[in-house]
This record gives C-alpha cells, structure tokens and sequence, in this order.
C-alpha cells in the first residue's frame, strides 16, 4: 500500500539502532527550522520558522541540543539477532524464526555556499534459521540535494528508495537524511504478506523567495511500486506507476507562525493481471504551524480531496466467444485533516500525530483512504540509557470496485526499547514490537489478517567519521 501518512507523520514505531521492522508510521517531527540535511543549499526568508504541511519532508527527531551531522562521512556497522513470530506476515502462515541482520551504515553530508548534498544508504542483510526462503538484503537509501540558482530561486532534488519483504521499512541505524513524506511518498500502514517490495519516490522542487516572508514551491515527482513474490491463489499484487505535481504558497506570520496553501495532483496507474486501475487524487490543503515554545512545535492542516477512479474491468463472454473489456469509473469527495504535536527536550521528546487522507494505493487497491494516529516518546535515563515507546493505529479504507480488492483493514502497533551507548562508539539496544491486522467489514480477503511479535538484541559500532571541510 501507499507507504507514507501525511506531513505529517513518519514516526518508526522502533528506536534509533533498533530493528525498524513495525512496518507502520514514521512520524513528523516540525522543528523551528528544516533539518540542515533537507537537500536546499541556503534556506531563508520563508522557509525559516516551523514548516507546515506542504514541503514534504519527514524531519528526522532528535532531543534538544543534538544537531544534525555536518559536512561528515559517517561509516558505522550494526549486527542483531532477534525471533520474528509471523516470518510470512500472516496468521494463515504462522511460522516463527530466529533470525540474524547484519550490515553496514553510510552517510555523505557536505554543504557549501550555494551546493548541498546528502546521502543515507542503509542495507543489512537478514538470514534465518529455518526458513532461508526468506534471506534477504533489506535496503534503504535517501538523497537529497539542493542548489541555490539565484538570491531568490532554489533548486531541491530529492530520491528516496527501499527495497524489503513486508514489515522491513527501516534499518538498524538512525536516518540521517529526513526522507521524503506526503504530498509525495506512499503510506506504509498496510502489510502486504508474503511479498517482497521495492518502491522510489522522486521530487523535485523549484522555489522561489517572493520576501523574507514569502514562499512559492512548484514542485513535481515521480512514484514507483513494485511487488515480488506473487502468491498464486492469494490474489495478484499490483504493480503502481504514478505522477505527482503541486503548488506551495507559505506565508511566515512571525518568526513563530506560518502558514501554507498546497494544492497537489497525483496521477497513478496499476495492473491487476488482465484488469488496469488508474486514480486521479486532487487535494487543497491550509496548514498552519506555530512554535509555542523553544521545545514544543503544534501544526494543523485540513481540506478537501477530489478522486476519480478508472479501470477496464474484464467480462466473461458467451460460451466460445472472447473476454470483454469494459470500461467503469467513480468519483468521490474525501475530507483531509490532521495535526501534530511535537515536544523536544534535552531529556525527553514526544511526537503525536492524527491525519486523515487520500492516496493512491498499490498491492491491493488502486486508492485508499487512511485515518491514523500515532504517539513516540523517548527518554533518557540514568547511567547513559534511553527508552522509547511507540503506539499507532490505522485504518484504511478501500476505494476500489468491489470484489476481492475492498473493504477496511485495521492495523496497530506498539513498540519498546531500551538502549545504551558502549562507550564513544558503540551501542547496544534491545527492542519489542507488536502488530495486529484485521481485515474489517465488508472485506472478503483475509490473508492479510496478522498478529506479529518481534524481539531482539541489536550492536551498533562507529567505524569512521571524516570531516569534508566547510
């Protein structure tokens, strides 16, 4: 499914140098500025302040005081072993496994006056103990770039891809990247069992700096979401190629305070064996971001949400006579809303987040509409420990035909960890997940029903970090 809640969101139900295989939310974290890795060489006038809804980016949350890495090579190497209850991702293949990752960690960091580049690959190979047919390298990788063409224009390329069976969005280390998030991106509520998935989500950003106060963003980008893995009998995966594009107006009332209006349109199209799904999803959304206090951020955005569903559905004929194509369509008015909540201090930080949306689909359905909520809260404790805890909750619901691909699915998570750093370069964490999918009303596929315990202990080591200069 389309993997990625609004502006929203992305918050990884497991912590930093855990095992980030929760498969749900990764949350948003609005900090009083963009991440200094966000891909624009120098922003300022507009884009300084929270950012509301609208830029896409998934800010990466930290505790107050620890900054973003800078002009770095960063090369780490974590190893962890842990037991995974559901290997398949579903209770109708209720196979536990022991299971071992390994892999390294890299990141490229540089800014200069007008050029910024950075890079987070994140792969780790997973080998289990019984059921091989699911070793894997699991990958993720995160690009961001942006150069300042003139005082007043930018230019922002951003790439964020992965490769992973169901459950796997996240590696063991903590991104450094912020990576891309709605109006672009996909939404990882769903779990798609018994498949492999690799997805690119692609934007580029022309800004231009009206005043220091306003901001106008044309920006455009490119989805892909491929499936592996089919399962006869299952029903068929389906493939996703789709075109976003958009308009971002931002206005800062105040050092404190902006605003924005984002108009976005995407444009997708799947095949299901024989039968071709395209969606056409058009959302305005009016978002204000406001920063009460030096640690604590509240934004709100909400509007509506105009879809148009397209397929050829494929008819039997008469006896002898050929199949037939016939060509239907829907159209549907959705609400979108949300908001978040963010706190960061030297020893705590919370992130809460509620969102409804509508977006394209993937695996099951050509369109979807999700409404989720999700809270983190990280600690630090005595003697150098940190806990984090996580709970979300989603529900999807089907935009589609009818037949086998409709209906809600209901997905929730909660996860724990406890880490420690082991000197200056090296930590250790252990971490619980837990997830449950239910197939709702009105839904005829079960085999997505899930209850999924995961547990285990991880190992981070810092091998190298090189400083590029200024």
């Amino acid at each position: 499914m389309r993997k990625t809640l609004p502006a929203m969101f992305v918050l990884l139900l497991a912590c930093a140098n855990s095992k980030a295989q929760s498969a749900f939310f990764t949350a948003t974290d609005l900090d009083a500025q963009l991440d200094q890795n966000a891909g624009l060489g120098a922003p300022g006038g507009a884009q300084q302040g929270p950012t509301p809804f609208g830029y896409g980016q998934q800010p990466v949350v930290r505790f107050a005081g620890d900054n973003a890495p800078q002009n770095e090579f960063i090369f780490s190497l974590h190893d962890a072993t842990g037991y995974d209850s559901r290997v398949y991702g579903s209770d109708q293949l209720p196979i536990g496994d022991f299971y071992t990752a390994v892999g390294p960690h890299l990141a490229f960091l540089a800014t200069r006056k007008h050029l910024s580049l950075s890079l987070d690959y994140d792969p780790f190979f997973t080998f289990y103990k019984k059921t091989s047919n699911r070793d894997a390298l699991n990958q993720t990788l995160t690009f961001n770039g942006g150069y300042q063409v003139t005082p007043r224009f930018q230019l922002g390329v951003r790439d964020t891809a992965a490769s992973y069976y169901f459950g796997f969005l996240g590696g063991y280390s903590q991104a450094l990247v912020p990576p891309l998030g709605p109006p672009s991106g996909v939404n990882p509520i769903f779990v798609n069992p018994e498949t492999r998935t690799t997805s690119n989500i692609s934007r580029l950003d022309l800004i231009f700096n009206k005043s220091d106060r306003t901001m106008i963003d044309v920006f455009g980008g490119y989805t892909t979401l491929t499936y592996g893995n089919q399962v006869a009998n299952r029903g068929a995966y389906n493939n996703l190629q789709g075109v976003t594009g958009g308009l971002e107006y931002r206005y800062r009332v105040s050092a404190r305070g902006s605003f924005s209006l984002t108009y976005s349109w995407d444009n997708s199209h799947s095949q299901f064996i024989e039968n071709s799904y395209r969606s056409q999803i058009n959302s305005l959304n009016l978002s204000y971001a406001y920063q009460i206090s030096p640690a604590t951020t509240v934004s709100f955005w909400a509007g509506p949400t105009y879809t148009l569903l397209r397929s050829s559905l494929i008819v039997q004929g008469p006896p002898g006579g050929a199949n037939q194509s016939v060509p239907v369509h829907r159209t549907q008015w959705n609400e979108s809303f949300g908001g978040t909540v963010t706190r960061s201090t030297r020893i705590t930080t919370i992130s809460l987040l509620v969102s409804r949306e509508t977006s394209a689909g993937g695996g099951f359905v050509p369109a979807e509409s999700t409404t989720s909520a999700a809270l983190t809260v990280s600690r630090r404790l005595v003697l150098g420990w940190q806990a984090t805890t996580g709970l979300a909750y989603g529900r999807l619901q089907l935009l589609s035909f009818g037949g086998l691909y409709s209906g809600i699915y209901d997905t929730e998570a909660g996860s724990a960890s406890l880490s420690h750093k082991l000197g200056e370069r090296a930590s250790i964490a252990f971490d619980y997940t837990h997830q449950r999918q239910r197939s709702g009303a009105g839904n005829t596929y079960r085999f997505a029903d899930l209850d999924r315990n995961t547990a285990g202990i991880s190992f981070n080591w810092d091998i190298a970090k090189v400083p590029l200069g200024h």
